[in-house]
């Protein structure tokens, strides 16, 4: 629980207060209905989640989701919130999402890694495995020696997920 607590503080730490301004993108307005701003449910839902009422979380970032759909942020954080409240396929199906969104926070590959294995699924935590590894080598000086840290921790901790019977 206090990985994905600390998951869910490493993700808003990329969130600054005008969150969708920071997340970017998302589908295009339709004529017949406003476009909903999706930080609003997107900090509720980070409040709920901090308070421990998971399926409140869910429900305001399945809110920000509506939105947003294809935000890595905010499937991320509806991941963390679905796995801390038990329901491991939709976790991996947020997950999921989240790291093939271009704003991907680092650890949405490491708990898709996770949410995997609890599930049986190692072909999908080696695949985050690899994936970890590649951004790792990809990490040149512009990347960052936070972001290279923050990366190959992930990668880390996975892999010694991987290699626990």
């Amino acid at each position: 629980m206090r990985a994905m607590v600390t998951a869910l503080a490493l993700a808003c730490a990329f969130v600054a207060p005008n969150a969708y301004a920071q997340m970017g993108g998302g589908m295009a307005p339709s004529s017949s209905a406003p476009r909903q701003d999706p930080a609003v449910p997107y900090q509720a839902g980070v409040a709920a989640f901090n308070a421990g009422n998971f399926p409140e979380a869910i429900r305001q970032l399945r809110n920000a989701r509506r939105a947003s759909p294809n935000d890595g942020v905010i499937n991320y954080a509806l991941g963390l919130a679905y796995n801390a409240n038990g329901e491991k396929e939709e976790a991996k199906t947020a997950l999921e999402r989240a790291v093939r969104a271009a704003n991907a926070p680092v650890p949405a590959h490491l708990q898709l890694g996770l949410v995997a294995i609890q599930l049986g699924d190692r072909e999908t935590a080696t695949e985050q495995q690899t994936a970890l590894q590649r951004a790792v080598a990809a990490c040149d000086a512009t990347c960052g020696d936070a972001r290279r840290a923050q990366m190959q921790t992930a990668l880390d901790q996975l892999t010694q997920a991987l290699a626990t019977p």
